[in-house]
């Protein structure tokens, strides 16, 4: 069974130097930066679905995380062709 994307991270969080405040800082920090380009991605006009099959979860966990409806999309200009 393949390791989740949070256990991979806390194992590397445990191999680094800091002490534990350090670690729990550096993880609350790459949490954050998860959820900002979740965010970017959603006003982009990306699905749950394609966010949760990049980070090898379901569509719904990626709607708890971040509620799509609350999200106004940016307006996309196209080219002509």
């Amino acid at each position: 069974m393949a390791q989740s994307a949070r256990g991979k991270r806390e194992k590397w969080l445990n191999t680094t130097s800091g002490g534990e405040a350090n670690r729990r800082k550096v993880l609350e920090e790459l949490e954050t930066v998860r959820a900002l380009l979740m965010l970017l991605l959603l006003k982009l006009g990306t699905t749950p679905d394609e966010i949760g099959a990049a980070l090898n979860v379901t569509a719904r966990r990626v709607r708890q995380m971040i509620p799509s409806r609350q999200i106004k999309k940016l307006p996309i200009a196209t080219t002509g062709g």
